[in-house]
């Protein structure tokens, strides 16, 4: 192990080799950078010792490669945008990166503490870690690296996931709001759609009582349970037959009056003012699905009919995701028990 100390601003480097102590000034550099160069120079050491050798790849080449073969063969158009974002932003921060094996848990580590410096929402900067976390994963496998990204995710209040819109607060929303908006949040509202699958719901697979998720262009479910037929509530379907004739002809459900599709970064920004605009403190487009689930169970609905209908592969996940309608559903169904005493 090596150790450092500081000298009048100038570090020093002290460790043992071939049972002799050695030194080297490395400069006048910032604590930070004396530590990362610290952690290189062990790295190096036990890479001669062990008899390693990496492969010497670019940074952005590799970036490239990881959306090539992983992000584009395994995930959702939106969800390679999202990592195309998240690896632009790295660079941006972090420019001086030029091989891969520089690529490390240490400058994750800031880059985290960085994106919260920039106001950054804790949820969104897991998200990004994550992909990190997974390029990580895809160099290690390539052996452009042998230091697995081991950076801890942020704790994120479930707040707004438990968030159940009251009566006055749908009211206060559909208020606010206007066309195509208003066909979208009838959708999460009354069907419990995801935001990409209520933007990319076509008039085709709208039909015989019930709502259609299927693939569309280049759009995809999330998973194979989110192809699914969901039924067509009374007032969703009052207000698709107003709707339909607004349309003329155009070919998607929550479209403009040019018949142009909305988009879901378009949709998910605008919630944003929304949220501003009423003053509900949470909104956000997958209210509306939570509330459509949380009211359902309300209603009497069972968990593995509600799990059906919002496309999860088993009742386990929508009491995971869905935490207080465990409680609701064994309080309904313990209410039903009659015993008489005497």
């Amino acid at each position: 192990m090596a150790s450092l100390v500081n000298r009048n601003g100038i570090y020093h480097l002290y460790w043992r080799e071939n049972g002799k102590q050695r030194s080297r000034a490395i400069g006048p550099l910032s604590e930070q950078e004396a530590k990362q160069y610290k952690r290189d120079f062990e790295t190096n050491q036990y890479r001669g010792k062990a008899g390693l050798t990496l492969k010497n790849i670019k940074f952005k080449d590799f970036c490239d490669e990881y959306i090539r073969v992983v992000s584009m063969g395994e995930k959702r158009p939106s969800s390679v945008d999202r990592d195309k974002r998240t690896i632009a932003t790295f660079i941006r921060l972090f420019p001086k990166i030029v091989i891969v094996d520089q690529f490390n848990d240490f400058v994750v580590s800031e880059y985290k503490a960085k994106r919260r410096t920039e106001g950054v929402k804790d949820s969104s900067i897991n998200r990004e870690l994550g992909t990190l976390k997974n390029m990580g994963k895809f160099a290690l496998k390539k052996t452009y690296t042998d230091k697995p990204i081991n950076v801890g995710f942020y704790e994120v209040s479930k707040v707004n996931r438990e968030l159940v819109l009251t009566g006055v607060q749908i009211k206060a929303l559909f208020e606010t709001i206007n066309e195509p908006f208003t066909t979208a949040c009838m959708l999460g509202l009354y069907a419990g759609l995801r935001a990409g699958e209520a933007c990319n719901l076509t008039w085709a697979n709208v039909g015989d009582g019930v709502l259609r998720i299927r693939p569309c262009g280049d759009w995809m479910p999330k998973n194979k349970t989110s192809n699914r037929n969901v039924p067509i509530h009374p007032a969703l379907a009052k207000h698709l037959k107003q709707a339909q004739k607004r349309a003329r002809g155009a070919e998607y459900v929550v479209s403009y009056e040019s018949g142009e599709r909305l988009k879901e970064t378009v949709l998910a920004s605008m919630f944003t003012k929304f949220r501003k605009d009423t003053k509900i403190d949470g909104l956000c487009f997958h209210v509306l699905r939570h509330t459509f689930v949380s009211r359902m169970a309300e209603c009497g609905a069972d968990i593995f009919g509600i799990s059906k209908i919002v496309g999860h592969s088993t009742a386990t996940i929508t009491q995971q995701v869905y935490t207080h309608l465990k409680d609701s559903y064994y309080q309904k169904n313990i209410n039903k028990l009659s015993i008489k005493i005497g």
